[in-house]
């Protein structure tokens, strides 16, 4: 008869394969739990540290610009930059719409502007300036009296640049002869009639003609 002491070879076997076991089991779940500290600390570490923002420069328009010819008014208290591609020549109100387009002339006519391209790529060719005066009423007014001026043209909308507030008027979607026209009044009294002989909106070849618009500005 064995001692109570004595353990069988068949026991013995199974109680070291239950050690082996249950040391592989808990080393698995220390290594799990030291791993779930490490992520957490991590993911604690990057919400605390702000990500950061990339941001891209911003064009400056002037950069373009700022070696171009200069047209200065003090007259009529305006002033504009136009492209060395562009030739500038004074025009009469014959040679300008609304008058060549319905014979319809407007007395207040003042001065015209005409800048043409010179080199036949370019997509818009023609930037107009035309002043009237406004014969002392307001801008709405001076429409309204002379409505052939945004004849044939789509609906009207307010943008801004520097600080001068236009009407702007484009040609119906699908016109052969597509074109923008901007319309403002200065403090001195006088309208102002831009014609641009080209859509602006997604014709990055009549970036040349926006560029031009871009700069005009009326001065004290």
């Amino acid at each position: 008869m064995s001692s109570p002491s004595q353990i069988s070879p068949q026991n013995s076997s199974w109680l070291r394969t239950f050690t082996i076991g249950f040391s592989i089991i808990s080393f698995g779940i220390t290594i799990a739990i030291i791993g779930y500290f490490i992520l957490t600390t991590k993911q604690n570490q990057q919400k605390l540290t702000p990500s950061p923002i990339l941001t891209q420069p911003s064009p400056t328009p002037s950069d373009k610009t700022e070696n171009w010819p200069m047209y200065h008014s003090d007259e009529f208290g305006f002033e504009v930059n136009y492209s060395p591609a562009y030739r500038m020549t004074e025009v009469s109100s014959k040679d300008t719409y609304p008058e060549m387009n319905y014979e319809s002339h407007i007395s207040s006519f003042q001065k015209g502007l005409r800048f043409v391209g010179q080199n036949q790529q370019l997509f818009c060719s023609t930037v107009e300036i035309l002043i009237y005066n406004n014969e002392g009423g307001s801008l709405d007014e001076w429409l309204q009296i002379h409505s052939e001026v945004t004849r044939g043209f789509g609906r009207s909308d307010k943008v801004t640049q520097n600080d001068v507030q236009f009407y702007s008027y484009s040609y119906p979607a699908g016109d052969l002869v597509p074109g923008n026209m901007y319309v403002a009044a200065n403090a001195k009294g006088y309208i102002f009639q831009i014609n641009i002989l080209a859509n602006l909106s997604g014709y990055e070849s009549a970036q040349e003609c926006g560029n031009i618009l871009s700069t005009f500005r009326f001065i004290d």
